[in-house]
């Protein structure tokens, strides 16, 4: 069955739905602006609400200040009029009752607008927040977002297919080995703190876990120097891995200097560029002699590269394809020399896993198929050539592909076939038969067993 993968939609295969990115997108960024207009809104609305509490409690508070002015006025007046009392006690009764009599009726007048002030300010705020309805608005506009938020659900329940589980099998999964995995996969992107968080929680032993994270720890330090630019620290590594790299017929060392010595004739130091080809180069004239000739030539123009007949290594775009190849490279080779695949086995795992998931979900959709083993139930799922790690054997007599229980034989005359193709060659109890493509008369004994 043949899988589409575009940047606007993916099949699902044999005729399922498609994920339609574009609408998940966009009902997304709808979410995403009408949330911003509700949290714009409900800001300007609470700040409506702070300014009215705002300018309730300053009538409050003048109407407090008012109020103890008026009980400090009426203390120092009492004060007054009692000594008053006091020195002319017989001949001015009548004096300080009058006066008794002004405070009280003062105090009155104070008090009375004091009490008024209070419950008239509090009303004043409830009948302004009541008529500006700014609760009701603030309930409306999150009903208005929750709008969108239905319907994008609706759009992911609608794209992506939550049955899953029916396309698997029951496998027993090492628990130890995958978590391994899960492990090495955090430490190879650079995620030592989650790693280390994880590796604590999965009980895995200290040392192992810091034999990965160290490994990796340099890996990303020589990478973080390429993307600076910086070469000394990878040409470091390559002479200290010199051997490893050899073994793997690794050309790194050599694209280093070759780019160091185009850096340096761009920057017009062509002497500096001449005696470190003349340090570093000779070694590779065995097994790089092409490059080293091309190389060599630069230095005829050096003082005119833009119109050297090599003026294309020169140019920026060369350059920093240059750089991107000696990342891969050195990413590419370490992985090698440290026994891992360049790229994360969980994230292969993973890519596979989604292209095949709809195939296998569509199988799994067959009533007739139920129950039917699995190791005779054979599917083709397309993937790209990087992920095809393990060549499919299918026997050309029988048209079966080979599994762990028919695995492919190969006959004395060399013709391949599987064993149970092999067997049925076989007459009685006789060990000798002939190769079904040739007449080659063969022996049980002389058949062996192939492992792709």
């Amino acid at each position: 069955m043949e899988e589409s993968v575009s940047s606007n939609n993916i099949s699902s295969g044999g005729g399922g739905n498609k994920v339609e990115f574009d609408q998940l997108d966009d009902g997304l960024s709808r979410i995403i602006k009408k949330q911003k207009t509700c949290l714009s809104k409900a800001i300007s609305d609470i700040d409506t609400i702070i300014s009215s509490l705002k300018q309730c409690k300053q009538v409050l508070s003048l109407a407090s200040n008012n109020n103890d002015n008026s009980n400090d006025n009426n203390e120092k007046n009492n004060n007054s009029n009692n000594n008053d009392k006091d020195n002319n006690n017989s001949n001015n009764n009548d004096n300080t009752d009058n006066n008794n009599n002004n405070i009280n009726n003062d105090q009155m007048i104070v008090e009375t607008p004091t009490n008024d002030i209070i419950p008239k300010a509090i009303s004043k705020l409830n009948q302004s927040l009541i008529e500006s309805k700014l609760c009701t608005k603030l309930v409306s506009e999150h009903k208005e977002l929750h709008a969108p938020i239905s319907k994008f659900g609706k759009l992911v329940d609608k794209n992506f297919r939550n049955d899953i589980e029916k396309s698997t099998k029951d496998i027993g999964f090492e628990t130890k080995i995958l978590n391994k995995v899960i492990l090495n996969h955090l430490y190879r992107v650079g995620k030592f703190e989650i790693g280390d968080i994880f590796a604590n929680e999965i009980g895995i032993d200290k040392k192992v876990a810091m034999s990965i994270k160290d490994c990796f720890i340099e890996h990303h330090r020589i990478l973080e120097s390429i993307e600076q630019f910086n070469l000394k620290p990878v040409i470091e590594w390559c002479r200290l891995h010199r051997e490893g790299l050899s073994s793997i017929d690794s050309s790194l060392e050599f694209k280093l200097h070759r780019l160091h010595i185009i850096q340096l004739l761009k920057n017009q130091k062509s002497d500096d560029a001449l005696q470190y080809a003349r340090d570093y180069l000779e070694e590779f004239s065995t097994t790089h002699m092409k490059d080293l000739q091309q190389l060599m030539g630069t230095f005829l123009f050096a003082k005119r590269l833009d119109q050297s007949p090599y003026k294309d290594i020169f140019e920026q775009q060369s350059i920093d394809d240059q750089w991107f190849e000696i990342r891969n490279t050195f990413s590419r080779d370490n992985c090698s020399l440290m026994g891992l695949p360049q790229e994360s086995p969980l994230s292969i795992t993973i890519t596979v896993g989604i292209k095949s998931l709809p195939t296998l979900l569509k199988l799994s959709s067959f009533s007739v198929l139920k129950g039917v083993n699995d190791d005779s139930l054979t599917v083709e799922i397309n993937v790209d050539e990087k992920y095809k790690f393990h060549s499919v054997f299918a026997c050309p007599v029988s048209r079966e592909q080979s599994t762990s229980q028919n695995p492919p034989v190969m006959l004395l005359c060399g013709h391949l076939l599987c064993k149970n193709s092999m067997q049925r060659l076989l007459k009685g109890s006789s060990n000798r038969f002939k190769c079904p493509y040739c007449p080659t008369e063969q022996n049980l004994s002389n058949v062996k067993t192939v492992y792709f």
